[in-house]
Formats: C-alpha cells, sequence, structure tokens
C-alpha cells in the first residue's frame, strides 16, 4: 500500500474558543453515547474534561499533565468542511475530487488522538450573548467559552493511504482555508483562524 507521511504545524491567528461542554452529564448524555467509536471510547473521553462551575460552558480536552487537546476527529472535521467550500470554486482542486467527504474518511489519517496544543499565554473565558428566533420572539442567552490565544499552535502528522487522491495540492487547497474559517466555536465569527506548515517526510 502506498502511503504519503507529511508533518503539520497549525499556528492560531485568532484566538481559538473550546467545543467541549464542560459538564460531564451534558457531554455524556449529547456527546459520548453518539462517540463514532462507541460508547466506550466516549467514556475515556469524559476522563479528559475539567468540570467548570460556569453553567453551559464550553472549553477542551485536556491530557494527564493539565495540557490542552484537541481531538484527532476535529481535524479530519475540518479537512471535509474544507473540501465542502473549496469544490464550489470553479478551479478548485477539491472540485476534481469526487465523493471527497468518504474518501477524506477513508484515506486521510491523523497520527495523534489526543493533539496537544502548546499554548502562548493564559487562556480566559470569552462571554458573548446569543441570540435566536423562537416561537415566543428574540430570546438572547450568554455563552461562555474557554478560549486560547493567538500564536498558539499545535503539531502533529498526516498519513495517505491514497496519495493519488489526496494530493499534496489537495491538502494545501483544504489548509489554506484556515486563513477564512478555522477551529472552535463562533468560527464564523473569524475565531480559530490559523496559519501552517505542511511538510512531506522522507520514506525510507
Amino acid at each position: 500500500m502506498e502511503i504519503t507521511t507529511y508533518k503539520l504545524k497549525v499556528i492560531f491567528t485568532e484566538d481559538m474558543l473550546g467545543t467541549t461542554p464542560l459538564n460531564e452529564e451534558v457531554y455524556s448524555d449529547y456527546i459520548a453515547s453518539k462517540h463514532p467509536d462507541g460508547q466506550a471510547a466516549g467514556d475515556k473521553e469524559l476522563e479528559t474534561l475539567e468540570e467548570s462551575t460556569i453553567r453551559g460552558k464550553t472549553g477542551f480536552h485536556r491530557d494527564g499533565d493539565g495540557n490542552i487537546v484537541i481531538m484527532d476527529y476535529m481535524l479530519k472535521g475540518f479537512f471535509k468542511e474544507s473540501w465542502q467550500k473549496c469544490r464550489e470554486h470553479k478551479s478548485s482542486v477539491s472540485k476534481e475530487l469526487k465523493a471527497g467527504k468518504n474518501k477524506l474518511t477513508g484515506h486521510l489519517f491523523v497520527g495523534d488522538r489526543y493533539i496537544k496544543v502548546s499554548v502562548k499565554g493564559d487562556t480566559y473565558t470569552l462571554e458573548r450573548p446569543l441570540r435566536a428566533e423562537t416561537a415566543q420572539g428574540p430570546r438572547v442567552a450568554l455563552a461562555a467559552s474557554e478560549s486560547v490565544p493567538a500564536g498558539s499552535y499545535f503539531e502533529t502528522t498526516l498519513e495517505v493511504l491514497a496519495p493519488h487522491l489526496i494530493t499534496e495540492e489537495l491538502l494545501r487547497e483544504l489548509l489554506d482555508y484556515g486563513k477564512y474559517m478555522g477551529f472552535g466555536q463562533w468560527r464564523s465569527g473569524g475565531y480559530g483562524r490559523f496559519t501552517y506548515a505542511l511538510t512531506p517526510v522522507a520514506q525510507a
């Protein structure tokens, strides 16, 4: 089987907001129970949460040393979301990849299950209003998210099992989308945007 490996470094140009509910009951009921690898894998992720006293606050998983981590499926999810958007451009490489979500799921793998985020500076809590139209009229609620500052970064590896389909050119196009839409919560508001360095690893 032909495999191409890349080193990937992602550097956040905007603060990134956490997406994980910092409440074990909420996480267990709505996240862990729907884990793609089954309930046992979801229950294991519960061990990486630090509960918050702020109701509804979102944040990050942490490893045994207290370091903030993001899950591998968040990175794969970014690639699939990016492919969906990039394929709408007439001259894009993504447009040539048919059934791209399926191919990215089956042929692109992240080297680390838990990807450590090297935090530059201090984390903080960002509070913001959420507005929604309901049957009773407009409503406003307060949302709170643990956040890491711009300049923070993470490093991992990518393995491509079908490099003739998922080319370096395609990966770079998908990662370029991170300049506009990045990781984490409220990314539509510009949070979590990033630059990157992608380096092919020489095969032995």
